[in-house]
């Protein structure tokens, strides 16, 4: 959902805090910079009307402000279907049906997983070195950047993230089984795994991770359009 900023603000984290509106313009995958329109309000508020989920928004929004070293915020707003977007004005706008359905399934890890993926946006943004913004890649690098996150998180295991990306990937508007926009759900996962288990290593500082995951994005994308080309399916 491509999304146009209607009142402005200057709190870092918006959870706890107040409500604020935003604008609709149209569907676009789950990062989009801001763009002038005619906008139809829709509400982005402090409550995802869990408490439990709200309190362990705020915890981990601190907890990846301080891993990039920027000062991302997050609210919540009604999606229908279940979508969550980065926005280039660090701001992170997750949907209430998405968030609460994959935390009441999976927990903490759907929350900073989602959370990481989309702070992965934000580095994107700043369009530092070993990133790249738009398209295939882009997801594909984010998705990564969210596996290695929680890898560092500690006490999630490979089946725990598999069973999670699988979930995740098969909801919502995000295009994820349109290789154009996100790449397959089966090459997503494979970034991700690939992303976890350098997390789990700790070698690896977080700011540093995106170009491992930038090449391995490229890889995982190369063989995904080799696989599916017209003569090698004919070759089947």
């Amino acid at each position: 959902m491509r999304l146009v900023h209607v009142t402005s603000f200057s709190l870092l984290i918006l959870i706890g805090f107040q409500t604020k509106v935003w604008a609709e313009e149209k569907p676009f995958a789950c990062a989009m910079k801001i763009q002038p329109g005619e906008p139809e309000n829709i509400p982005c508020r402090a409550d995802s009307g869990n408490k439990a989920l709200n309190a362990k928004a705020v915890a981990f929004a601190r907890r990846l402000n301080g891993a990039f070293g920027i000062q991302a915020k997050v609210c919540f707003l009604d999606d229908d279907p279940p979508n969550a977007w980065s926005r280039n004005d660090q701001s992170i706008l997750l949907g209430r049906n998405l968030i609460r359905k994959e935390f009441e399934e999976h927990g903490n890890i759907a929350l900073f997983g989602i959370l990481a993926h989309e702070w992965a946006h934000q580095w994107q943004y700043l369009n530092k070195p070993g990133t790249v913004m738009g398209g295939t890649l882009a997801e594909l690098q984010a998705d990564c950047v969210a596996g290695y996150h929680l890898g560092q998180f500690g006490q999630v295991t490979e089946n725990e993230v598999t069973a999670f990306t699988k979930s995740l990937f098969q909801k919502g508007d995000y295009a994820f089984n349109s290789p154009t926009h996100h790449g397959t759900p089966d090459t997503r996962i494979r970034v991700m795994l690939w992303g976890f288990k350098k997390g789990q290593e700790k070698r690896i500082r977080a700011q540093t991770i995106f170009q491992g995951c930038l090449e391995q994005a490229r890889t995982l994308s190369e063989n995904e359009k080799r696989d599916s080309s017209p003569v090698k399916a004919l070759k089947k």
